[in-house]
C-alpha cells in the first residue's frame, strides 16, 4: 500500500470553486438585505397611528397637568378661607379686648 497522492492543483481548484461559491451566497444575501431594507424604506409607516397615539398622550398629559392645578387651586382656596376665617376670629377678639368687652 502506498501513499496517496495529492494534486495540490486539484486541492487549488477545489478551494477557488468554494470561495466563489461563499462569494455568490453573500452576494445573493446582500441583495436580498438591500431589497428588503429599500422595501422597507418605501413602505409608509403607520403615521396616522403614531398621530394618533402622540394626540393621546398629549390629551393625557394635558388633564393630569389641569387636574394638578385644579388641586392645588382648591387648596389654595382652602387654606386662604381657613386664614380669612382666623382672621376675622383673631379681629373679633382683639376688638373685644380693646372696647372692653373681654369674656
Amino acid at each position: 500500500m502506498g501513499v496517496p497522492s495529492f494534486d495540490f492543483a486539484d486541492l487549488d481548484k477545489e478551494a477557488e470553486r468554494i470561495i466563489n461559491e461563499a462569494k455568490k451566497k453573500a452576494d445573493l444575501i446582500i441583495r436580498e438585505a438591500r431589497r428588503k431594507a429599500n422595501e422597507i424604506l418605501s413602505t409608509p409607516y403607520p403615521t396616522e397611528e403614531i398621530e394618533k397615539e402622540r394626540k393621546k398622550l398629549l390629551r393625557d398629559a394635558e388633564e393630569k397637568a389641569l387636574n394638578i392645578i385644579r388641586e392645588a387651586e382648591e387648596k389654595a382656596r382652602s387654606l386662604r378661607d381657613k386664614a380669612n376665617a382666623n382672621y376675622e376670629k383673631t379681629l373679633a377678639y382683639v376688638l373685644k379686648i380693646v372696647a372692653g368687652l373681654n369674656e
